[in-house]
């Protein structure tokens, strides 16, 4: 699971991609009479609002709701991690799925005022089941699968970088001499400021 701000903004990232992505994909392949090949290209032409959407709801709203809703509910130092994970889970696509469906409706159905309220009570019902069981059963292992993958990859490489900060160097520092782990070769004035880059992206990771 995140532990920092950034991590939590790119696993907000991922995991909306794919909810977002899927729950388009279900909810074309509904209003067309079944699956079909040209669904999964359809859906991305509402993915580029659907998403940006999502995230937003999701890390600066709905993100924050869950987890005190969730807390309040079960004790983190008595709960097994995978349980608190999955009544987060629970409760973002609690809130989530009516909000989305709302959004989906206004901007995608755009049915009339005397049918509107229906429409948006048909398309969360509809969607609700499957947005919950995907979530619980497939996006979420999936998605901390991945992230975990790119937490421990950035986590090695930062443990290969040596304990000399590019940012503690001074300007005249003669860098030819210095030589890093993770790169073997001498570095030049650019190839300096390139490390002190990356040296700060992963640090701001862990932060």
């Amino acid at each position: 699971m995140p532990e920092t701000k950034l991590q939590d903004f790119i696993y907000t990232l991922i995991m909306a991609f794919v909810m977002v992505y899927v729950m388009i994909c279900y909810n074309i392949a509904i209003h067309t009479g079944g699956l079909n090949n040209f669904v999964f290209l359809e859906a991305f032409n509402e993915l580029i609002y659907m998403w940006p959407i999502a995230i937003i709801l999701e890390f600066f709203l709905i993100g924050k709701i869950a987890h005190k809703l969730t807390f309040k509910a079960l004790d983190p130092k008595k709960t097994p991690s995978i349980l608190i994970s999955y009544g987060i889970s629970i409760v973002i696509v609690t809130f989530m799925c009516p909000i989305m469906s709302l959004v989906a409706t206004i901007l995608i159905n755009k049915p009339s005022l005397d049918i509107f309220i229906s429409s948006w009570l048909q398309s969360m019902v509809l969607s609700f089941p499957m947005a919950m069981c995907f979530q619980l059963f497939y996006a979420g292992p999936i998605v901390r699968f991945i992230f975990n993958l790119l937490k421990n990859k950035l986590r090695n490489i930062r443990n290969k970088i040596n304990f000399i900060s590019p940012l503690s160097l001074p300007p005249r520092f003669p860098t030819s001499q210095i030589r890093y782990p993770l790169f073997s070769i001498g570095l030049n004035s650019d190839s300096r400021y390139r490390t002190r880059v990356l040296f700060i992206l992963i640090k701001l990771y862990f932060i």
